[in-house]
C-alpha cells in the first residue's frame, strides 16, 4: 500500500489509478474492434486488479483526505469517473452486439442444417441412404 501523507498525494494516486482504469477500458474496446477475443480474460483481470487498488486506497485514506480535496480536484475525479462509466457502457453495448452477431450466425447455420437434413449446400456427400436408394 502507498504511503499517503496529504490530500494532494491522495488525489494524484486516485487520479492515476482512474486513468489506468480508463486505459484498461480503452484496451478492451480496442481488442473488440480487432476481434482479439483471447485478450479479454487478461484485460478483465487487469481491470479488476486496478479496481481493487482504488478500493484499497479509498478504504485507507478517503475519510482522512477526501474532505480536504478542492472543488477542482473533486470535479477532475468526477469527470474521470463519468468518462470511465460512459466508455464502459460503450464496451458493454459492443460486447452485446458481437454476441448477437455470433448467435445469429449460429442460428442461421442450425436452420440451414435442419432444412438440408444436416448437410450444407455444396457438401461432398455423394453416397448415403437417400442418394443410393432410387425407386
Amino acid at each position: 500500500m502507498m504511503n499517503i501523507t496529504n490530500s494532494q498525494e491522495y488525489f494524484d494516486a486516485k487520479l492515476g489509478m482512474l486513468s489506468e482504469l480508463l486505459s484498461c477500458s480503452e484496451e478492451i474496446m480496442s481488442s473488440l474492434n480487432q476481434d482479439k477475443w483471447e485478450d479479454y480474460e487478461r484485460l478483465g483481470n487487469k481491470r479488476v486488479e486496478v479496481i481493487e487498488r482504488i478500493n484499497a486506497l479509498e478504504d485507507a485514506h478517503r475519510l482522512i483526505f477526501d474532505k480536504e480535496l478542492s472543488p477542482q480536484q473533486r470535479q477532475q475525479i468526477n469527470e474521470k469517473v463519468n468518462l470511465i462509466q460512459a466508455f464502459d457502457k460503450d464496451v458493454v453495448k459492443r460486447i452485446y452486439e458481437e454476441r448477437e452477431i455470433a448467435l445469429r450466425g449460429m442460428e442461421t447455420d442450425h436452420n440451414e442444417r435442419n432444412i438440408l437434413g444436416g448437410y450444407k449446400i455444396g457438401s461432398a456427400q455423394t453416397t448415403g441412404v437417400y442418394l443410393d436408394t432410387k425407386k
